[in-house]
């Protein structure tokens, strides 16, 4: 759903491979460490999963209020509540 957002979000189609490339390399900084650190805080718990679970809410709601924040702001800057 990402690269479909970033290419209507574009003001021209010269910007949508740079837009892309952003958020890839985003991306990966929680790809790369999301899994690693819940691997961390199971082990250090004695496999208990509810630290794990309680980090991975924790990240979701985050995620949740960035799309709500960036959902806000597009919706401003189009003077229209759809996006």
């Amino acid at each position: 759903m990402a690269v479909p957002m970033l290419t209507v979000l574009a003001k021209s189609v010269d910007v949508v491979g740079i837009r892309i490339g952003f958020a890839c390399f985003i991306f990966s900084f929680a790809l790369l460490t999301g899994n690693p650190l819940s691997g961390v805080l199971l082990h250090q718990s004695g496999y208990l999963w509810s630290h794990a679970i309680i980090f991975n809410a924790v990240m979701v709601l985050f995620g949740c209020s960035l799309l709500t924040v960036s959902w806000a702001m597009v919706s401003e800057a189009k003077g229209a509540q759809w996006v």
